[in-house]
């Protein structure tokens, strides 16, 4: 389960209440995270499930809250600028093909700030990341990037390429050498640590500029562009294997720097065959009817009141009425968690309060029991295990790749068509 490091002051500044520590914690165990401890600094610890990915970081939870006492209402999307840099891809490694990124601009980052954004991006990588493996972050100060203008009207662009071991020098963070990234795995702490996730390349990812590389994902950036407190523009970009993943995990970060006060800026991703737009703040829609809500909380709700959680959960919900009664309900990019009309239920009863549903008895009678099928498998369970038969539990539910590939075990109907 994750845990996120919480500073209450930074909370409060940011959630804009002046609630004591104990209301806090209340609050916050009304959002499914629970108090933990302490840490050295004085920061609470909160875990939760690891569905809400957003709430890695003090500014994720500050809005859920923000949602939960009526402060804000509805999806929120940040504004964004067009896009002024470009990253172009060219031959890249084929175990790491994709990128997205965004840029930053007019980002206030004092200590905490710092220590926040620091927090979220490593929770990410342990994450949604897959430590690194699936997808990795990069935050560099834009002022130390140096982008090749594409053409006398473009504006500036970087490069997403492989690079042999051997081939490029680059100083990488918590260093005062010039290292190529072969050396950076054998000499390096952080490149040892990382290093097996890019064992077997025979080209390793890189990002450059017209100075030279500067990030070597998803193992350590470079100390140019390195962030700190007076870095007030940022270029942040993600590379991955899958690029849903990776644009996700930039929408999480743009949202939290957004509630900082940053401006978002586009940035176009050129691959070979396309060109996309990012980041990807594409809101949305999932369909959920009046009746599975009441029958799924157990209690009847009035449209209005549904409604007015749905916006306190930052959600936007409009009904729908036809033959039965539903909500058009629309989803922010930084939801990831939303994948059935059963997660939309969930919000509606925590921002109602679990705590404040009337529980009923059932308007049926019954005496429960085994049903007829139930009985018949127990029987013929039973008498199979006597002739000598295993009871196995098999891996309906597991794709080929995991069941069969990864445990090294032939398909059996491949095996007997060959």
């Amino acid at each position: 389960m994750p845990v996120v490091d919480i500073d209450t002051d930074e909370l409060r500044q940011l959630t804009g209440t002046d609630k004591d520590d104990d209301r806090l914690k209340d609050d916050l165990f009304g959002l499914g995270l629970e108090y933990e401890g302490e840490t050295e600094d004085g920061d609470l610890q909160f875990e939760f499930a690891p569905d809400r990915l957003d709430r890695l970081s003090v500014e994720g939870v500050a809005r859920s809250l923000r949602y939960q006492y009526g402060e804000e209402r509805g999806t929120y999307v940040p504004p964004t600028n067009s896009p002024d840099w470009t990253i172009e891809v060219e031959d890249v490694p084929e175990e790491r093909p994709y990128v997205t990124g965004a840029v930053i601009r007019g980002v206030d980052l004092d200590e905490k700030g710092l220590d926040s954004l620091i927090q979220l991006q490593e929770k990410l990588h342990a994450t949604m990341g897959r430590k690194r493996a699936k997808g990795a972050i990069g935050i560099h100060d834009l002022t130390m990037l140096k982008g090749k203008s594409l053409s006398e009207e473009g504006g500036p662009s970087i490069k997403y390429r492989g690079v042999e071991p051997d081939e490029p020098r680059f100083v990488p963070l918590d260093s005062n050498e010039e290292l190529t990234p072969a050396a950076v795995l054998e000499a390096h702490p952080t490149g040892r640590e990382y290093a097996a996730l890019v064992e077997g390349y025979d080209r390793y990812p890189a990002i450059y500029d017209e100075l030279g590389l500067f990030s070597f994902p998803p193992v350590i950036n470079g100390r140019r562009t390195e962030v700190t407190t007076d870095s007030r523009e940022l270029f942040v970009e993600l590379t991955g294997t899958d690029q849903w993943t990776i644009d996700k995990m930039c929408a999480i970060v743009c949202y939290a720097l957004s509630a900082r006060g940053a401006t978002i800026e586009e940035v176009e991703v050129e691959y070979p065959d396309a060109t996309l737009l990012r980041p990807d703040f594409e809101v949305r829609k999932k369909r959920v009817s009046h009746d599975r809500i009441e029958g799924m909380l157990g209690m009847a709700f009035e449209p209005e009141t549904v409604i007015d959680c749905f916006e306190r959960a930052g959600l936007s919900a409009t009904q729908v009425l036809g033959e039965e009664s539903a909500y058009d309900v629309e989803i922010p990019p930084y939801r990831v968690d939303v994948l059935h009309p059963v997660d939309l239920i969930d919000d509606v009863g925590r921002a109602y309060g679990f705590d404040a549903l009337i529980p009923t008895y059932p308007d049926v009678g019954t005496v429960g029991g085994r049903h007829e099928r139930t009985r018949l498998e127990d029987a013929t369970r039973n008498v199979l295990c006597g002739l000598g038969f295993e009871d196995t539990l098999n891996f309906h539910l597991i794709n080929e790749a995991e069941n069969y590939d990864r445990l090294r075990v032939c398909l059996l109907y491949t095996s007997l068509m060959a």
